[in-house]
This record gives structure tokens, sequence and C-alpha cells, in this order.
């Protein structure tokens, strides 16, 4: 963790790739000061030392002026929404949002499959687990699908129910 000076110009060009790792102090985790301009591009991977805080992180700053498409969020903490923030002239910023935790709301059966539904965090993906023995570490579960919450933050799974098989345990995990 720590601080990268560049005096001069940065062109994060498309297949760029920024791994930066945020602490429990916003101050605390990795930045990037540029001197004078700076194009934006390619995909930011974050990853936290400590406990993530949630809020606005400045991950970089520069003197000069910004271009460029914003980065793709690529690897983030799990339960975190993040969303690169340029609004402030000379920074680029992270907001990290904790996510609400998904709920299976109801479960149904019809015409031999089992139809969860429920609410979870808005353009989230989520994985949908299942396991015969529920005391099993989450790391035994199997995954069976991964889909999306949608816009609003709402999601509907099917599964057809197995035959001989005396009982199944559904759960939502968030990447």
């Amino acid at each position: 963790v720590g601080t990268l000076t560049l005096r001069s110009n940065l062109t994060l060009n498309a297949g760029a790739i920024l791994n930066f790792e945020l602490s429990s102090g916003v101050a605390a985790g990795d930045k990037l000061v540029i001197s004078n301009n700076l194009v934006l591009g390619g995909t930011l991977n974050v990853t936290s030392i400590t406990a993530i805080v949630t809020g606005t992180n400045t991950l970089m700053t520069y003197g000069g002026a910004l271009s460029g498409t914003l980065p793709v969020i690529g690897s983030k903490p799990s339960g975190y929404s993040c969303v690169v923030n340029t609004n402030t002239v000379g920074q680029v910023r992270l907001v990290v949002v904790a996510l609400a935790p998904p709920v299976i709301g109801s479960v149904n059966q019809l015409n031999g499959n089992l139809i969860l539904g429920g609410t979870g965090p808005t353009n989230e993906n989520y994985y949908v687990l299942t396991s015969a023995n529920l005391v099993l570490p989450l790391a035994s579960w199997t995954r069976i699908a991964t889909n999306s919450f949608g816009a609003a933050g709402i999601f509907s799974y099917t599964n057809a129910i197995g035959l001989g098989v005396p009982q199944n345990f559904y759960r939502l995990q968030l990447p």
C-alpha cells in the first residue's frame, strides 16, 4: 500500500489493469498522483487489506486535463458496490457502499419446479447455492446459477425438483 507519484502524463489504455488496495483508513489505501494529464481506461480491481470503509476513497489526483472512459470495475470486495466518480476536478474517486444482504422472500412449487423469489442489491450479481446438508461450510455448497438482481433489485429463480432427493437447501451469495 502506498502512493505512486508520476511527474508526467498518464494514459491508461483499454487493456490497462489497475490493482488498488484499500484499508480501514481512507488515507491508508493505494493512491496515484499524476502531475499532468490523465487519460482513463482499463479495468480497476479493488481489494481490501483490513475492513474496508464505505464512503469516498480518492484513488488518483491529477494536475492537468482528464479524458478517456471510466475504468471498468473488475474484482471488488464481496458485499460491496463500487462506482468510479470523476465529479471533483483533479480527483478520481471510488465510492464504496455496503450492500444489503439478499433476501429469499418467497418459495413456491409449480409443475415440479421450485420457484424462489426475493430482493437484493440493485443491478448486482448473485449466485444461487444448494446443499443437501444445511450445516456444511459455505465453501462446500454447490453453485447452480449466476444471475443479476436487475434494476428493481428483484430476482426469481426456478429449479427443477429432483425426484428421490430427500431435501435440498438454497441460499443466495453475493460475489
